[in-house]
């Protein structure tokens, strides 16, 4: 998108501009949503989308928003019950396939393999992200199957165990040589 694409000449056409923003950002989800219902990472503006690589888990937990968002009004991307399937299969990725430690996830994990990548081997922040984007998009979508599910992953987290230092202090999490 060019930067004269973002420029209107009268507030009449903001809305609009705003929706066609709207339905891009909701769209980028959509389309990097792998099979496992996790959401591909680091893709480039511009060019071919690349298919493989790494997942996200903060990445995911935005993205579980945008799908929420994408089966109501205004945008109407996909039907109601594509989102609460999409998100039902994150979730049962999350709950039944991830690595964690209490809870916590990686934050980057091989899409092909769903192995952890990176320094960041259980990460704190990206989990929260992950769990954030679970319970908000339940919650929204008012689906008690997904608000089951989402609740379970969340109450696997022990904050408790997550804390360092005096007073306690989080951490962002663990990597190959301890925490990080």
């Amino acid at each position: 998108m060019l930067e004269s694409d973002l420029q209107w000449e009268t507030n009449e056409q903001y809305p609009l501009t705003l929706h066609i923003l709207q339905r891009k950002a909701l769209q980028y989800f959509l389309d990097n949503q792998v099979e496992g219902g996790l959401v591909l990472d680091r893709q480039a503006n511009h060019g071919p989308r690349r298919t493989e690589g790494l997942c996200s888990t903060a990445a995911t937990g935005m993205g579980l928003i945008a799908i929420a968002l994408a089966s109501h009004e205004p945008h109407k991307l996909i039907s109601r019950k594509e989102a609460q399937e999409r998100i039902a299969t994150s979730l049962h990725t999350a709950l039944h396939h991830l690595p964690h430690d209490h809870g916590i996830m990686p934050h980057f994990l091989d899409a092909r393999t769903m192995t952890p990548h990176g320094n960041d081997r259980r990460s704190t922040i990206d989990s929260a992200w992950l769990l954030t984007g679970a319970l908000w998009s339940a919650a929204f979508l008012q689906d008690p199957f997904l608000q089951k599910h989402a609740e379970e992953l969340y109450q696997r987290v022990n904050w408790h165990s997550w804390s360092v230092g005096t007073p306690p202090l989080l951490c962002h999490g663990k990597g190959e040589r301890g925490i990080i």
